[in-house]
C-alpha cells in the first residue's frame, strides 16, 4: 500500500515497522537463497 509514502513525522512507528519488516525479509531471502538454491532451480 501507499503507507510507506507518508511522512515519517505522521506515522513514525509504521515507517519503522515497515523498515524492520523489509530488513527481516531481506535476511530471510538471503538465508533461503543460500540454503535452498538448488531446490529453486
Amino acid at each position: 500500500g501507499p503507507e510507506w509514502k507518508y511522512p515519517k513525522v505522521m506515522k513514525p512507528k509504521l515507517h519503522e515497522n515497515i523498515i524492520d519488516a523489509q530488513i527481516q525479509q531481506n535476511i530471510e531471502e538471503i538465508t533461503d537463497t543460500g540454503e535452498q538454491q538448488e531446490d529453486e532451480q
